[in-house]
């Protein structure tokens, strides 16, 4: 019997963010069938999406519009 592991959306996030900690290293034991991963599809489509929405501020911010990627993360907040 495989070890089951919830994963909540902290940990998702955490491990997509980070290089390195333990939420890293947990998501990286599920990927070598260490842990059997237990998540909803909303969880999961959530945190990607999340992870998403960052990563296009940052690139948007780190071309040195900043003001471009503040009003892309306001548009986002209103559909929440």
């Amino acid at each position: 019997m495989s070890n089951r592991l919830f994963v909540d959306t902290s940990v998702l996030i955490s491990a997509l963010i980070g290089c390195k900690g333990p939420s890293r290293e947990l998501i990286c034991r599920c990927l070598l069938r260490e842990f059997v991963p237990l998540m909803g599809n909303r969880l999961f489509t959530d945190a990607l999406t999340e992870f998403d929405i960052d990563n296009r501020f940052q690139v948007i911010a780190a071309r040195g519009k900043v003001s471009e990627g503040l009003q892309l993360l306001d548009k986002l907040d209103r559909f929440d």
